[in-house]
């Protein structure tokens, strides 16, 4: 069955590899990309797939913005959460960032999703407390 899926960090390194695999299985795609009203070209890799006339890039998706999501989940059979916050170094606000835009995302979902997946990174499981190694 051909699924109408939102996708969150779109334009992002995993959010691109994600779109692709969902338009090479047929499936349409909502392609949340922060910006990208202002800025086409945030987008632009994504329109240049294979099979991007099933694709629909939204403008929004700000983790720090309850509703921001609205849009591209609206009517969506499932959702792939994809974005983050971009942080180089260790900074304690990126936790409260994945975790808020994790419950604004939730709190977008209608009755047509179905499915729900969460991505994350390495960032997950790293101990702020401990001091970096440095590798020479």
């Amino acid at each position: 069955r051909d699924l109408t899926v939102c996708v969150t960090g779109a334009s992002g390194y995993v959010g691109s590899y994600i779109v692709d695999a969902l338009l090479e299985r047929g499936h349409a795609v909502r392609a949340m990309v922060r910006g990208s009203a202002a800025n086409p070209q945030k987008a632009a890799h994504l329109s240049a797939l294979a099979g991007a006339a099933r694709l629909k890039i939204v403008d929004g998706g700000d983790l720090d913005v309850p509703g921001s999501f609205a849009e591209g989940i609206e009517g969506a059979d499932a959702v792939v959460h994809s974005a983050a916050s971009v942080v180089i170094g260790r900074d304690p606000k990126i936790a409260a960032a994945a975790i808020g835009g994790v419950e604004n995302v939730l709190s977008s979902l209608t009755p047509s999703v179905k499915a729900f997946v969460l991505t994350s990174s390495i960032a997950a499981v790293i101990d702020l407390a401990k001091r970096p190694r440095s590798y020479d």
